[in-house]
């Protein structure tokens, strides 16, 4: 018989590393548009970093995910406000 609590809990796991790699994709495209020489991959590149953020927020279950899952989110949301602001 499988376990419904174990179920439920592997869900928001698999929804924490969704949303974890999508923040990861947003830096990785802030950080390559702030590397860029040209204006418009410079633009494409915040739009997709832009993006894979709002995608990533569209997932986050404060309510389910633990404390130590959001610090590790606010750390990237924090990192990439850094890079977005800087660009």
């Amino acid at each position: 018989m499988l376990d419904y609590d174990a179920l439920k809990w592997a869900h928001v796991v698999s929804q924490f590393q969704f949303v974890d790699m999508e923040l990861d994709l947003a830096i990785t495209f802030a950080e390559t548009a702030a590397s860029s020489g040209s204006k418009e991959r410079t633009e494409r590149n915040i739009e997709n970093a832009m993006l894979a953020y709002r995608t990533a927020t569209k997932f986050i279950q404060r309510d389910k995910f633990s404390p130590q899952m959001m610090a590790m989110l606010a750390e990237k949301v924090e990192r990439l406000s850094l890079l977005v602001g800087q660009l």
